[in-house]
């Protein structure tokens, strides 16, 4: 399992607002979680447990059940280049949940959504880490 965070290009604002305490999605917020929900149909091997989807980044829980290939950063951030990357390893499927989130952003509401270029992943290893 791992805890994943990943933020929109320079923090810019793109999925809603924090109103009462509550985050307030709007549609490129739905879209991100609709992609989270895809995920497991697209890639039987990963489950998005959990995740939270705020105005600027989204964290997320992702486990993979059937890969050793993960690509783990030492520096708490990946900077592997999507090149070196196996199938089934963590990058390679944040990549695509980032790529899948990010099209549909761009051709159904806006074409300047981007995505901060890398992100930061951190092993859950324990119960209480989790």
């Amino acid at each position: 399992m791992y805890f994943v965070t990943f933020c929109t290009q320079n923090h810019r604002c793109y999925f809603g607002n924090v109103e009462q305490e509550m985050m307030q999605l709007n549609k490129p917020g739905e879209i991100v979680c609709e992609e989270f929900l895809r995920t497991p149909l697209v890639q039987p091997h990963v489950l998005i447990d959990s995740w939270v989807v705020m105005p600027n980044h989204v964290h997320l829980i992702v486990i993979i059940t059937e890969s050793d290939d993960v690509e783990t950063p030492r520096r708490g951030v990946s900077t592997e280049t999507p090149n070196h990357w196996k199938p089934g390893a963590l990058g390679v499927i944040i990549n695509q949940l980032k790529g899948a989130c990010a099209r549909r952003i761009r051709s159904e509401i806006d074409p300047g959504f981007a995505w901060q270029a890398r992100y930061y992943d951190h092993i859950i290893r324990t119960d209480d880490d989790l």
